[in-house]
């Protein structure tokens, strides 16, 4: 099991490139922001939709 902490869609954009090189693992992801916005919701959704990662 890995914990991913992301800050900004930034850090969540190689979020999802990390969980995609490791697909045998499973992935946990903590988000942190100051203003939620459509660019967070965004590469939120991306991340979220892979199968071995959990929110």
């Amino acid at each position: 099991m890995n914990l991913i902490i992301c800050m900004t869609p930034f850090q969540m954009l190689m979020a999802e490139k990390i969980v995609e090189k490791k697909q045998s693992e499973i992935f946990h992801l903590l988000v942190f922001y100051s203003v939620w916005n459509d660019k967070y919701q965004y590469y939120m959704e991306k991340v979220l939709c892979k199968k071995n990662v959990f929110s």
